[in-house]
């Protein structure tokens, strides 16, 4: 019988026949067992042990960084060669945590590595920025708006708009693929302030729903019902904002449909290939992240 048995078999017999607990440790930290006598309440001694702890036995925890930056910098402060990055891309909660205590990989004999509690992490929740929220929910509106509406956003938000001359080539070359009449903030403000359109009756239907996207050539001409002159009803604009909080300006086809109703115009505004823009952004950061902190990234969740 080694030591540890014939401790444990003196503690309860002592238990027993004093009806006292009786408690077995190194007398260094403290006491790890408590025998007590049939009847009488158990109680944890660890959380007595740990209040006379000089410092925690583990990190554990999870820090909430507000910005990339941030998320870097405190996984380079922690991490070790286990640590392990995870990217959740699922809108409407993207987010990248970073677990600093992952569990230790295989070896190259297929040796298992040890096990980690996984509970010292960082979260970077990439915020959407209020300009990503504000313009996609626009596009997602329902109804249409009316021409006082659409000014009023346009004069709002004109900060986002990208001038024509500003293009990316890149975006410039998609503009002209998807045939687009994209125009500036100056324009997009005159056509919702001053243009009272009215379209011929034998033009009405062609024209009930949009213009644009090919059916309707772009040269299709309007008569200003103001001044009796003709004008061109531009289909799109392009604006850059940032999709996370604090992130890079990317930018964003918009189209911009009206519909003439018992001569009322009414405008909405689609975005163009809108998840393509936020994956863009996503996996943007994400690779920043890796790079940064040397760390393997993993898309989806860690274990709970």
């Amino acid at each position: 019988m080694d030591e540890h048995e014939t401790g444990a078999r003196v503690g309860a017999e002592l238990a027993e026949k004093y009806h006292q607990p009786s408690f077995l440790g190194d007398g260094h930290e403290g006491p790890h067992v408590a025998f007590v006598p049939e009847g009488l309440q158990v109680v944890d001694l660890k959380p007595y042990q740990d209040a006379r702890l000089t410092r925690p036995e583990r990190r554990k925890g999870t820090a909430r960084l507000t910005t990339l930056a941030s998320f870097i910098d405190h996984a380079n402060r922690f991490r070790d060669d286990d640590s392990a990055i995870f990217a959740n891309d699922a809108m409407p909660a993207p987010s990248l945590v970073a677990v600093l205590d992952y569990h230790a990989r295989n070896d190259e004999d297929g040796e298992h590595g040890a096990p980690r509690f996984g509970e010292h992490r960082a979260i970077y929740a990439f915020p959407l920025s209020d300009e990503w929220t504000f313009w996609t929910q626009l596009m997602a509106r329902q109804g249409w708006m009316s021409q006082a509406d659409l000014a009023q956003v346009l004069e709002d938000h004109v900060v986002d708009v990208v001038e024509v001359s500003e293009l990316f080539e890149s975006t410039r070359a998609l503009v002209e693929q998807l045939r687009i009449s994209v125009v500036g903030s100056a324009e997009l403000i005159r056509v919702a302030r001053q243009l009272s359109i009215r379209v011929d009756a034998k033009v009405a239907s062609a024209v009930n729903l949009s213009t644009g996207e090919g059916e309707i050539s772009y040269e299709e001409t309007h008569t200003d019902g103001k001044t009796g002159g003709k004008v061109t009803v531009p289909t799109g604009f392009v604006i850059g904002i940032p999709v996370a909080r604090a992130g890079s300006r990317y930018p964003m086809i918009c189209r911009l449909r009206y519909r003439v109703t018992g001569g009322v115009v009414t405008w909405k505004v689609l975005g163009h290939d809108v998840d393509r823009v936020f994956r863009d952004a996503f996996n943007g950061a994400v690779a920043e992240a890796g790079e940064a902190t040397k760390l393997p990234v993993f898309y989806g969740s860690p274990e709970s």
